[in-house]
């Protein structure tokens, strides 16, 4: 298990036989927080990820251990002086072949309450030494921005035209959810999805997805971490938020970016699906993606009870956005509000889609009558 205790990560250790637990050593020189704890059936091992900063810069420490808790070994990943790690999570590929994936910023644009996110990283390595670490700009990706209306895609590629032509890049401040990497032959299909966190005050609308705070694509978010972490909110930079008034109202997830990348990890294509404002109060995997032996991309998320899809193939859109609604089997029945939703992938062409809603029925029989609550659960076909 991974935590934090008076602002340290920490990470225990309990043997569910002997029923003995015990602290597992973190010391790392610097600041650090633990990322992500990936299991590793095959070599029956547990790789655990920490962000550890120095001043304005972070790396990646990933950190293996014996199911019984004593170290295996560990991989320190280093960012390029220019660059500053922001989150990292390692993925074993075979024996000797391992994969860091995670996103970077411009280390002069990180501060003690902001981490700006600029893009992915991909980092190989080989018997456990870095073999190559190579930078993905969201500026140098065909359909990051495709999520906004014309109006502001157009307004973005113009500056980012500008600061190309002139030598440099636009810098941007994005926070993502990584997914594990697809492997696919010698390609890597990367799923990530892109989210802030929402404030709302008792006293005004500081807050909302309109002003400067809230809007996920200006620079300087004093709120927040930007590190993908679903233990804790990273002690590296700041808290939940800065004022007494302010309360946390969920994470909203605007769209998610699928990319292939070839052995080398350079970036063949992308593309993306944009989220009808999908909202949740914890931070996980709101995307399902499955990839066909045809290259065949199906995408699948689901908001208040009903299911949307999308079909890619590389960069082209094979079908844009079909949406199923999710009836619940009685006649009369209106969905009032949807609490948890949820899909995941089951076999063949199935989905199963699950989640808790608030219904009423004005004419139904005695038992359906009124109002009720209920958990429901739907077999789907695409």
């Amino acid at each position: 298990m991974a935590g934090t205790v008076r602002d340290e990560p920490i990470l225990i250790h309990t043997d569910l036989t002997t029923l003995q637990t015990k602290v597992l050593p973190t010391a790392i020189k610097g600041s650090n927080a633990i990322q992500s704890i990936e299991i590793d059936t095959t070599h029956r091992l547990v790789n655990v990820s920490f962000a550890v900063k120095n001043r304005k810069q972070v790396k990646i420490v990933a950190r293996s251990y014996f199911e019984t808790g004593q170290l295996y070994g560990q991989v320190v990943v280093e960012p390029e002086d220019d660059y500053s790690f922001l989150n990292g999570r390692l993925q074993v590929l075979n024996d000797s072949v391992k994969l860091m994936i995670g996103t970077y910023g411009y280390r002069n644009m990180q501060s003690a309450n902001n981490a700006a996110s600029q893009g992915l990283f991909i980092t190989k390595i080989v018997d456990d030494e870095v073999a190559f670490t190579r930078y993905h700009s969201f500026t140098d990706f065909s359909n990051f921005f495709s999520f906004m209306n014309d109006r502001q895609q157009e307004k973005i590629e113009r500056r980012i035209k500008k600061k190309k032509d002139g030598g440099s890049d636009l810098k941007l401040n994005y926070r993502l959810l990584v997914h594990d990497i697809i492997q696919k032959d010698d390609q890597f299909v990367l799923v990530s999805e892109v989210f802030y966190p929402e404030y709302r005050s008792n006293t005004n609308n500081l807050m909302g997805m309109n002003s400067f705070y809230g809007n996920p694509w200006l620079y300087g978010s004093p709120f927040g971490s930007g590190l993908y972490n679903p233990y804790l909110w990273n002690p590296m930079y700041g808290s939940r938020g800065g004022y007494s008034n302010q309360i946390f109202d969920g994470f909203v997830y605007t769209h998610a970016i699928v990319a292939d990348f070839d052995k080398d990890g350079k970036l063949i294509w992308d593309n993306s699906i944009s989220f009808d404002h999908v909202k949740s109060m914890e931070l996980k995997e709101k995307v399902n993606i499955q990839v066909s032996d045809e290259g065949r991309t199906q995408l699948v998320y689901s908001k208040d009870g009903a299911i949307t899809s999308k079909v890619i193939k590389a960069d082209a859109v094979i079908d844009s956005g079909k949406k199923v609604e999710l009836p619940t089997g009685i006649e009369g029945d209106r969905v009032r509000k949807t609490t948890t939703d949820d899909v995941e992938y089951w076999f063949g062409n199935y989905y199963l889609a699950w989640g808790v809603q608030r219904i009423v029925n004005p004419a139904g029989d005695v038992q359906t009558r009124g109002r009720r609550n209920v958990f429901y659960l739907n077999k789907i076909s695409f």
